[in-house]
């Protein structure tokens, strides 16, 4: 926001600072476990802080518990692949304004697709649901206002069905426009189970119409980075004579 600032030399006009991307945070971790049908069980947490929360903070005021419980079930719905719905269990620091705000979840349902003698599941969980923002505008003639910098984190182990032979996993990009938004994910395998992590940074809040074509580049390779799978498959069987 802009507008008057006194100080030691005299008035003039300057515009408040933007918040750094942890101000306003997205920490989502899940650990799911699903059998060679792909049927799944297991918990998620989302924590929420600063804009993020008060989002929700705001919302409780207005809402009784069972419609907020609701709206935010099908917030966190809205990012999990289909098949996979989560309930929210609870909250922590719903009132507590200096403390994030934590959603506590079950998750259930099918995750991923069987073909035959192989399993094909999202690698990014939480974003495998979601879509590229501006592939349908072309071109801009106003900026683009993305309202406050942000940071998504996330972290998910899957536990592997056992039997089956793990065929290929996430690639660890790195998609960056300097200064403006970044992406890594980063991805181990170790005793049956995958962990992806994944790391979103925008520091950018309006956007020039002149950049609009690289922010849509940009949020292409995103989109494309969150669409990466996990595939299985069963294991060949040795014939007999």
């Amino acid at each position: 926001a802009t507008g008057f600032r006194l100080s030691d030399k005299g008035v003039a006009i300057d515009t408040t600072p933007a918040g750094p991307p942890k101000a306003a945070g997205v920490e989502r971790t899940a650990d799911i476990a699903f059998d060679s049908h792909g049927t799944a069980a297991g918990t998620a947490r989302f924590v929420l802080t600063g804009q993020e929360a008060m989002h929700w903070r705001q919302l409780a005021l207005v809402e009784n518990q069972d419609d907020l419980v609701k709206d935010f079930s099908e917030y966190v719905n809205a990012s999990l692949p289909e098949g996979v719905k989560g309930e929210l269990i609870g909250f922590d620091g719903l009132n507590d304004y200096e403390a994030g705000l934590t959603g506590h979840l079950k998750l259930a349902g099918t995750i991923g697709s069987s073909t035959g003698k192989r399993l094909i599941c999202p690698g990014i969980l939480f974003e495998s649901g979601g879509k590229h923002p501006f592939a349908e505008e072309e071109s801009r003639v106003v900026p683009v206002d993305l309202h406050y910098a942000t940071m998504e984190q996330d972290e998910v182990t899957y536990h592997l069905p056992s039997g089956m032979r793990l065929d290929s996993l996430p690639r660890d990009p790195k998609v960056e426009w300097t200064a403006r938004i970044a992406l890594t994910i980063e991805t181990t395998e170790s005793n049956g189970a995958v962990t992806v992590k994944r790391t979103f940074i925008r520091t950018a809040t309006l956007i020039d119409p002149s950049l609009y074509n690289n922010l849509r580049a940009v949020y292409r390779q995103i989109s494309s980075a969150d669409q990466q799978q996990i595939v299985l498959s069963q294991p060949v069987q040795a014939s007999s004579n």
